[in-house]
């Protein structure tokens, strides 16, 4: 079966989290923590063309955070940038992200650009033609809004992520434990 490794990123309160929570577990819950370094879940995506297993990690959006997010990214096939509808300032953070992704993840990681609580349009600050000009700029292959709130757009997102014929998927188990190498300890001599 099919298996893809994918990043949520974005700022802190866009919602990452609760889009995984809705793909996972069909829920929502209001009082989520903010992710400390990344979480990592894994999903079985049943399309109209094929069965994919998505392992995603929820990156940490907080920038105290920001530090340790790129050692997910290791074996990333798509990163799934991620703002809220309601906030320029979640936007405008994507470029710290972009700038992440192209520095730390692998060159053939693609992007896929979303604009989360579809359910707030009477409070938005960032026009879908804007969203849609930034999503042409960072080479992403489509953009797309969600409410992991509703539910409304999640599971299209993740089976137009499956569907795209974008993405090289791994037929085995692809190694999604970051390469992480302890330093050698500095020889100092006799004591």
């Amino acid at each position: 079966m099919p298996k893809v490794k994918a990043v949520l990123v974005g700022d802190a309160g866009v919602g990452k989290t609760c889009i995984a929570e809705r793909i996972s577990k069909n829920s929502f819950n209001e009082s989520t923590y903010a992710t400390v370094g990344a979480a990592n879940l894994t999903v079985t995506i049943q399309t109209n063309n094929r069965e994919v297993i998505f392992n995603i990690w929820d990156t940490a959006g907080q920038e105290r955070y920001r530090s340790l997010t790129p050692m997910y990214f290791a074996g990333a096939q798509v990163a799934i940038l991620v703002f809220d509808i309601t906030s320029e300032a979640s936007f405008s953070a994507l470029d710290n992200f972009c700038d992440l992704l192209q520095q730390r993840a692998p060159t053939d990681c693609v992007f896929v650009l979303v604009g989360n609580k579809s359910d707030m349009e009477s409070k938005r600050e960032v026009t879908k033609e804007a969203a849609f000009a930034y999503s042409q700029k960072i080479g992403a292959i489509f953009y797309t809004e969600t409410s992991a709130m509703s539910g409304d757009g999640v599971q299209k997102l993740f089976n137009d992520i499956a569907d795209s014929g974008m993405i090289t998927f791994q037929e085995e188990e692809p190694d999604f434990i970051a390469d992480i190498k302890t330093p050698e300890p500095e020889k100092k001599g006799c004591c």
